[in-house]
């Protein structure tokens, strides 16, 4: 059974949402973030949609590689029960390709797929991440703090088959548009 494919949006951004529904399969989840308390109660709800089965959580500023969901699945044949980013904008994607990373370094939450029972375990992870309030928007930070307590590796895919949009962030708008990865497997020509 394919996993779960859980987007999270943000109405700003709904010009991007039909891109997104075009390539993806039809039973691609859209979880609109509506919540006044900010992003991070979005990023709770798409895990809690998940629940116990295997998922591919997604943000809505993305560009798809060519063939990204044919590539997205056999990533997890590979490894199906193993965290895997399939976005990556570190130095190593030119030297190393893929690789397993320690989960304490795991950063940015643009694309990746979370085995079965791995979104609902990051709920119950929650009250005790120690820094939420410190990294209010960081929801990588929890990630990384979640496979750090289990003491777990994840696999970084190259080249990563999604891009970040040249846009503006929802979350913080003072960070850089310029946050592309190293290695894209697609074309960036698209609306």
């Amino acid at each position: 059974m394919d996993p779960k494919i859980i987007v999270r949006c943000h109405p700003d951004r709904a010009v991007f949402h039909g891109y997104l529904r075009d390539r993806l399969p039809a039973h691609a989840q859209f979880a609109v973030d509506t919540d006044v308390r900010g992003h991070r109660w979005n990023f709770l709800r798409a895990m809690s949609w998940a629940a116990n089965q295997s998922a591919v959580h997604i943000e809505d500023d993305v560009i798809f590689a060519d063939d990204f969901w044919t590539r997205v699945l056999a990533a997890i044949d590979r490894h199906p029960n193993a965290v895997i980013q399939f976005f990556s904008r570190r130095g190593a994607d030119l030297t190393v390709g893929s690789r397993w990373d320690p989960g304490r370094s795991f950063l940015g939450c643009v694309c990746f797929y979370m085995p079965p029972g791995y979104s609902a375990a990051l709920i119950d992870h929650w009250p005790h991440w120690r820094d939420k309030d410190r990294h209010f928007s960081a929801v990588d930070l929890f990630v990384a703090d979640f496979l750090r307590v289990r003491r777990e590796r994840y696999w970084i895919e190259i080249p990563s088959l999604v891009e970040h949009r040249q846009t503006v962030s929802v979350v913080d708008p003072r960070r850089s548009r310029f946050r592309q990865a190293k290695i894209f497997a697609g074309t960036t020509d698209v609306v």
